[in-house]
C-alpha cells in the first residue's frame, strides 16, 4: 500500500518547469525546425509549376507538408480530446497529467497557423486536383452556356404561355356558366392543375447558374455534385475549424491556469459543464476536417468511416505522447509525489484500449470497401498494394496492432515508466507511418496525370524528412515554451487528493 499524500505535502503553488536545464535543447530544436520550415517554404512556393509545366520540386513538397502537419495535428487534437473526455466525464485519476494534456492540446493553435499555405491557389492545386479539375471544367463548358440558356428559355417560354392559356380558357368556360355540375368538377380540377404548372414553371425559369450546372453535371456528375455540395466552401471551413478549435483549448486552458490561483470549485465546474458541450464541436470539426484535408486527395473515394479511423489513431497516440511526456518530466526529477505508478497503469491501459478501438476501425473499413467491392472505394487500397506500398501495408497492421497489442496485454509493461514510453515511440512510429501511408501515395498519381505513375520516388523522400523536422522541431520548441510559468500540474484542482492517491 502506498504512503498516502496530500496537498499539504506538495509545494505550495505547485511545481514549475525549469527551462534553463534545456536551454541547449530548446535552442538546437528553435534551430533545427526554423531552418527546415523556412526551406520547405521556399521550396513550397519558389519551385512550383506553371500552367502546362511538368511538376516541380515545390508541389511534390506540398504532399510532404501535409504529411506533416496532419501528423502533429492529430497528436494535438488528442490532447484536446483527453481534456475534453476528462472534464465530461468528471475524472478523478487523471487531474495530475491533464495539465500536460492541455500542454499538447495547446499546440491546435500553432498548427493552425501552419496551415496557412493551405490557402494559396498554388498548394491546392496540388493536393486537391478537383479545384483546377472543376475550374478546366467550368472553362471547357462555358462555350455552351449562353446557346443551351437561349434554347431553355424558348422551350420555358413556350411551355409557360400554354399553361397560362390553359388557365384562361379554364376560368372562361367556369365563368360561362353552362357546364353540368359533373363538368364543372372537372374544370375546377383542370384548373387547379394549370395554375400549379404555372406556379412552377416561374419559380424554375431558367437562369445562367442553372444551365451552366446541368452541362457540367452531365459533363462530369461527380465532380460538379461534390463540388456544390461540399468542396467550393472549403477554406471557409477551415476558418470555422480554426475557431472552434482555438477557443475550445482556450477557454479549457484559461479555467485550469485560474483555478490553480484562486481554487474552489466555480471553474471546475464550469469546465465540466462546457466540455459536455464542446464534444460536438469537436467530433463534428475533426471529422470534416479530415475529410477535407485526406479523403479529398481524391475526389471520387469516400469512407463513411474516415473520420471515426482517424480518430481513434489520434487518441491513441496522443496517449502514447501523453505517457513520454509525463516520463520524461519524471526522469528530471518533476511530478515524484504526484505521478505514481497506478497512472502509468490506467494510462496503459488506455493505450491498450484505443489499440484495439483502432484495429477494429481499419478492419471494418477495410472489409466493408472489400466486401462492396465498389471501383471508387477500392481505388484507395488498390493503389497501396502496389510497389512497396503493399509492404508498408502489412508493416502497418502488424506494428500498429499485434505488437503493441501483445505487449501491453502484460500488466507490469504497463506499470514500468520506460517499457511503455517504449511503447508509446513505438505507436507514434507506426502512426507516422499509417498518415504517411494515407497522404504520400496520392502524390505521384496527382502530379504525373496523363502519364505512368511512379508510386515511389526517393528523392521525394528528402522532401518529406524536411517538412517533418520542420513542422515537428518547431512545435517541440513551443511547447517546452509552454511548460514555463504554469504549474505542471493543477496543483488547486478540488479533487488532486484523489487524483494522488489513486488505485487500481
Amino acid at each position: 500500500m502506498n504512503e498516502y499524500i496530500s496537498k499539504k505535502d506538495l509545494p505550495d503553488g505547485g511545481e514549475f518547469f525549469d527551462s534553463s536545464k534545456v536551454g541547449l535543447l530548446k535552442g538546437l530544436l528553435g534551430l533545427v525546425g526554423g531552418v527546415c520550415l523556412v526551406a520547405t517554404l521556399i521550396i513550397l512556393f519558389s519551385f512550383s509549376r506553371s500552367a502546362g509545366e511538368e511538376p516541380k520540386l515545390g508541389d511534390w513538397a506540398s504532399y510532404s507538408y501535409l504529411f506533416a502537419v496532419t501528423f502533429f495535428f492529430t497528436l494535438a487534437v488528442g490532447g484536446l480530446f483527453w481534456t475534453i473526455l476528462h472534464h465530461a466525464t468528471n475524472s478523478g485519476w487523471g487531474i495530475v497529467v491533464r495539465r500536460q494534456m492541455e500542454n499538447i492540446a495547446g499546440l491546435i493553435p500553432f498548427l493552425f497557423a501552419l496551415m496557412i499555405p493551405f490557402f494559396f491557389t498554388q498548394v491546392r492545386d496540388d493536393l486537391w486536383e478537383f479545384e483546377p479539375l472543376y475550374r478546366d471544367l467550368v472553362a471547357k463548358t462555358e462555350p455552351e452556356v449562353a446557346p443551351a440558356l437561349k434554347k431553355d428559355h424558348e422551350h420555358w417560354k413556350h411551355e409557360l404561355d400554354a399553361w397560362t392559356g390553359k388557365v384562361d380558357s379554364t376560368k372562361k368556360l367556369i365563368a360561362a356558366g353552362k357546364s353540368s355540375a359533373g363538368e364543372g368538377a372537372q374544370l375546377q380540377v383542370r384548373l387547379k392543375e394549370a395554375e400549379a404548372n404555372v406556379a412552377l414553371l416561374t419559380r424554375h425559369e431558367p437562369t445562367e447558374a442553372t444551365v451552366r450546372h446541368a452541362i457540367q453535371d452531365k459533363s462530369n456528375h461527380l465532380l460538379t455534385h461534390k463540388w456544390n455540395m461540399y468542396f467550393h466552401a472549403s477554406k471557409l471551413r477551415l476558418i470555422l475549424y480554426a475557431v472552434a478549435f482555438i477557443l475550445m483549448v482556450w477557454l479549457l486552458r484559461k479555467w485550469s491556469i485560474t483555478t490553480d490561483k484562486e481554487g474552489g470549485e466555480r471553474l471546475f465546474l464550469r469546465s465540466r459543464y462546457w466540455s459536455c458541450f464542446f464534444l460536438l464541436p469537436f467530433g463534428v470539426g475533426f471529422t470534416f476536417l479530415m475529410i477535407d484535408f485526406l479523403m479529398a486527395l481524391n475526389y471520387e473515394w469516400f469512407s463513411t468511416m474516415w473520420g471515426v479511423y482517424l480518430f481513434a489513431g489520434a487518441a491513441l497516440n496522443s496517449m502514447a505522447l501523453l505517457i513520454i511526456v509525463v516520463t520524461l518530466l519524471r526522469e528530471n526529477g518533476y511530478l515524484q509525489k504526484v505521478v505514481s505508478l497506478e497512472h502509468y497503469h490506467l494510462m496503459g491501459k488506455l493505450l491498450f484500449a484505443f489499440c484495439v478501438f483502432w484495429a477494429y476501425i481499419a478492419f471494418s473499413q477495410f472489409f466493408l470497401i472489400w466486401y462492396a467491392n465498389i471501383a471508387e472505394e477500392t481505388r484507395f487500397y488498390l493503389l497501396r498494394n502496389a510497389e512497396w506500398w503493399n509492404a508498408a501495408s502489412i508493416v502497418l497492421v502488424v506494428g500498429h496492432f499485434f505488437i503493441p497489442f501483445v505487449i501491453l496485454l502484460w500488466r507490469p509493461v504497463k506499470k514500468n515508466p520506460r517499457v511503455i514510453s517504449f511503447v508509446g515511440v513505438w505507436c507514434l512510429l507506426m502512426h507516422a507511418l499509417d498518415i504517411y501511408w494515407i497522404v504520400i501515395p496520392e502524390r505521384a498519381p496527382s502530379l504525373t496525370a496523363g502519364n505512368t505513375p511512379k508510386l515511389w520516388s526517393g528523392e521525394a523522400v528528402i522532401l518529406d524528412v524536411i517538412a517533418f523536422l520542420g513542422v515537428g522541431c518547431t512545435l517541440a520548441y513551443v511547447f517546452l515554451e509552454r511548460l514555463k510559468g504554469v504549474s505542471l500540474y493543477p496543483c488547486r484542482d478540488p479533487r488532486l487528493n484523489e487524483s494522488i492517491n489513486v488505485a487500481n
